[in-house]
């Protein structure tokens, strides 16, 4: 379903050295606080299977006690809003609040929405 220029950039994204590359030009841009994304990537593996670890648990949440709040932004690919609303049918003191046009990122400077994250978690905490 997906059409061939996707496939194209897929593949071409996915070779190294077009990969290394990209990380390449990414470590030349990042500044001040900014963290280059080839030192994040170790930790993606660990990361992957720590999610992998999470399935078919959901039922696992309904003993937690504690309110949580569960924050996604309106941009969020489905993955992230379809756990947002199956961890709301089973934590007994959830509740959900959407950051408007934040995506995956938006706790990050670069076009993330931090102060909108950081403005909300100040609300659930008071």
């Amino acid at each position: 379903a997906v059409s061939a220029p996707y496939r194209v950039l897929g593949r071409a994204l996915t070779t190294p050295v077009v990969c290394r590359a990209l990380l390449a030009l990414d470590a030349l841009v990042a500044r001040g606080d900014r963290v280059p994304l080839r030192d994040l990537v170790p930790a993606l593996i660990p990361e992957l299977r720590v999610v992998a670890a999470t399935e078919d648990t959901i039922d696992h949440y309904r003993g937690v006690r504690a309110e949580c709040l569960l924050m996604c932004g309106t941009g969020a690919p489905p993955l992230f809003t379809a756990t947002r609303d199956a961890l709301l049918e089973v934590l007994p003191r959830a509740r959900a609040v959407d950051v408007p046009g934040a995506n995956h990122g938006a706790a990050q400077d670069q076009g993330g929405r931090p102060a909108a994250i950081a403005e909300r978690l100040g609300q659930f905490f008071d």
